[in-house]
């Protein structure tokens, strides 16, 4: 009977381990899904951001010659300020 009673103890002990092993493993799989859900929605966030970057290439790139032109234009005022100041 003393046998059983201890057994049964130690059965109680294991028990009661595996218990807080399971919990403390279902709180890691949670914090983990959690951290994977997060970092899902930064790669996204970061995939969007690349495409809207890609999209707006082609528009920079046509103003490129406007913006050389409104440069040039800029400079010979600048020119022509310093020509008359002299």
């Amino acid at each position: 009977m003393r046998k059983c009673k201890e057994e049964f103890k130690e059965f109680e002990r294991q028990d009661v381990k595996y218990r807080e092993d399971f919990k403390h493993m279902n709180q890691k799989i949670k914090k983990l899904e959690d951290k994977v859900q997060k970092d899902s929605s930064r790669i996204e966030a970061l995939v969007k951001e690349g495409e809207d970057s890609n999209d707006m290439i082609p528009k920079l790139e046509d103003n490129i010659p406007k913006l050389q032109t409104l440069l040039l234009d800029e400079e010979k005022v600048l020119e022509e300020i310093t020509e008359s100041s002299k």
